[in-house]
């Protein structure tokens, strides 16, 4: 396991913008004592399990992931119900699991993200790094396969683990990273994205960087015009992060709020 940097030495922010490649930090697999958050995932697991347990039965409940995706194989092997992403809150999603609703409220000012994956027998998610260098992933098991690592199992780095239920596993987002799942199960695992504490105090921008990106590159890939998104200059990406920044951050607040008054009357 690799430990992460002090603050002061801490890396240089990074976007992978349309398909970056990360040549920073060797960091793969974290101990999960690097995040308070990991222990309340592992503490709450019998009742997330009792919430999220219709979901076997349920296969309706489930998003494809974009259709701009060629990371997955086959397309539409893996999806995903999202309650939080990059800081912005869906209402309706979170109010069907109030357990980690709640807990998402707790560590609202870390936590940019955060989905529950299926993946289907017999898939794979390929080789890829993730947004930003910015984001700790965190995988919590919630129903996984019983087999071998050859079987299910994640490659981050150089260093290859397999999922646990009740337990997490941390990486480094932005390190190149795989899944596979040959057995014949489904694979379903809630991730929870936190921010380094490096990159706190510029949360609502690394959010506004990564909206407009992928708004960018799903209007330009729909339009096919993939190679015309690759050439934009990460300064112009930037620019418009800083220009969006607020009116983002405002919605965010906005949906973040009505979620928590909610939760409040309650």
């Amino acid at each position: 396991m690799t430990r992460l940097k002090h603050a002061s030495n801490a890396p240089e922010l990074w976007f992978a913008d349309f398909d970056g490649t990360y040549l920073g930090e060797q960091i793969d697999f974290l101990p999960k004592e690097h995040d308070p958050i990991c222990h309340e995932l592992e503490k709450l697991y019998p009742e997330i399990l009792k919430e999220v347990s219709f979901l076997w039965v349920n296969p309706n409940a489930f998003n494809n992931y974009d259709l701009f995706d060629d990371k997955q194989f086959p397309v539409g092997s893996w999806k995903k119900i999202v309650l939080k992403v990059w800081g912005i809150t869906l209402k309706s999603n979170s109010a069907q699991f109030p357990i980690i609703a709640s807990l998402l409220l707790n560590y609202r000012k870390r936590v940019t993200s955060c989905q529950i994956t299926r993946l289907a027998p017999n898939s794979l998610i390929k080789p890829h790094c993730g947004e930003t260098n910015s984001i700790i992933r965190i995988h919590l098991g919630l129903n996984v396969p019983d087999c071998s690592i050859e079987e299910c199992g994640i490659r981050v780095g150089a260093s290859k683990k397999q999922w646990n239920n009740g337990k997490v596993l941390c990486f480094l987002d932005a390190t190149d990273h795989e899944v596979w799942n040959n057995s014949q199960f489904y694979r379903y695992v809630l991730i929870v994205d936190v921010l380094r504490p490096d990159f706190q105090s510029r949360a609502s921008l690394i959010c506004s960087r990564i909206i407009i990106s992928q708004a960018i590159f799903m209007v330009l890939i729909s339009l096919r015009l993939k190679k015309l998104a690759q050439m934009i200059p990460s300064q112009v990406l930037a620019f418009l992060a800083h220009i969006f920044r607020y009116p983002i951050a405002l919605i965010s607040f906005i949906l973040n709020y009505r979620i928590n008054d909610r939760a409040n009357q309650h």
